[in-house]
């Protein structure tokens, strides 16, 4: 049966079969007595079934690379959050850490507990210090006008209104008067998305001015950089924080009315890059330390300040010729 279902596929004999159909252009049909007329070639019945038994290994072995290419974007994101952990605990620099500050600086490591909603612990170098993640950045909320005021076609004194959907499609465009318009982001902004699900996205990439389902997070201090808060706020950790403080209603999550869930955070780990100790200067044995010329004896007081102030001189010139 396998053989012979196949062979209705057959471009060929699909061809010849529409060529016998009658009917109009909406609707054609094809009688029993055409199909029963069409020739097709059958194989003996021992090839038909070698056919078939292939046909299910093959089919067989499809499947199974289906199945790995359906797991792969978990693997994908589970490789991800790997890697954004190992960099916001500082096993990611090691090396770096330990050639600029030294081993211990690279191997200590101390522990922040983080309590409710989420409890967990957050590991981190000893060289970094804590602090909450509102008093390192500020989280502004967006802003829209009425929805009567929407356009969908770009025009003078007119701005994009950047909303959630937009990070994923041009599909749904809007743009309002820019007089209207009062917080505005671009594409290097880290933007957070409030309502999900998935809730707490975080995203960049576009220019205009964003609604009120974004808000903009911006660094209270230079101590933080913008593509190191990027990579902080898509931390596994941080967004079960988030996932497990927010509002559930009727299917649509909400989160931080107040943005007060976010900004009480106290774990984000910030790098103190001004604390690097001073390089050790290597001195060579049988030298005094310091600058050499420092460290020569001073020539005491003279009675004849002339004659001290031609020293130098006078040493100088005995080493001309």
């Amino acid at each position: 049966m396998h053989a012979i279902c196949s062979i209705g596929l057959e471009p060929e004999v699909q061809s010849k079969i529409e060529e016998m159909c009658d009917g109009t252009i909406n609707q054609i049909e094809l009688s029993r007595t055409a199909i029963a007329a069409t020739a097709i070639p059958i194989a003996p019945r021992e090839e038909q079934t070698r056919i078939a038994n292939q046909l299910d290994t093959l089919l067989t072995r499809i499947q199974s690379c289906n199945d790995r290419l359906d797991a792969i974007p978990a693997l994908l994101k589970r490789f991800r959050q790997t890697v954004l952990k190992a960099a916001t605990s500082g096993d990611l620099t090691v090396d770096w850490r330990r050639s600029n500050f030294g081993e211990d600086a690279a191997s200590n490591f101390t522990e922040v507990r983080v309590g409710d909603p989420y409890s967990h612990v957050i590991r981190a170098p000893k060289l970094w210090k804590e602090a909450s993640l509102g008093a390192t950045c500020d989280f502004v909320g967006g802003s829209q006008p009425p929805k009567s005021t929407f356009t969908y076609e770009n025009g003078d004194c007119l701005v994009r209104l950047i909303q959630i959907r937009d990070y994923k499609s041009d599909r749904h465009t809007t743009y309002i008067p820019k007089n209207l318009a009062r917080r505005f982001c671009n594409k290097t902004d880290v933007m957070i998305g409030r309502y999900g699900p998935p809730i707490f996205q975080i995203l960049r990439g576009l220019e205009g001015a964003y609604n009120v389902a974004l808000m903009k997070a911006v660094p209270r201090t230079k101590d933080i950089d913008l593509e190191y808060l990027y990579v902080f706020l898509r931390g596994d950790q941080l967004l079960k924080f988030i996932e497990a403080g927010s509002d559930r209603t009727a299917g649509q999550v909400v989160f931080g009315k107040s943005f007060s869930h976010l900004s009480n955070f106290p774990a984000i780990i910030v790098r103190a890059s001004r604390n690097r100790p001073p390089r050790r200067r290597h001195v060579r044995p049988g030298r005094p330390h310091g600058n050499p010329l420092h460290n020569r004896p001073r020539p005491g007081p003279t009675s004849d300040p002339a004659g001290a102030g031609q020293s130098l001189s006078r040493r100088a010139g005995a080493a001309r010729p």
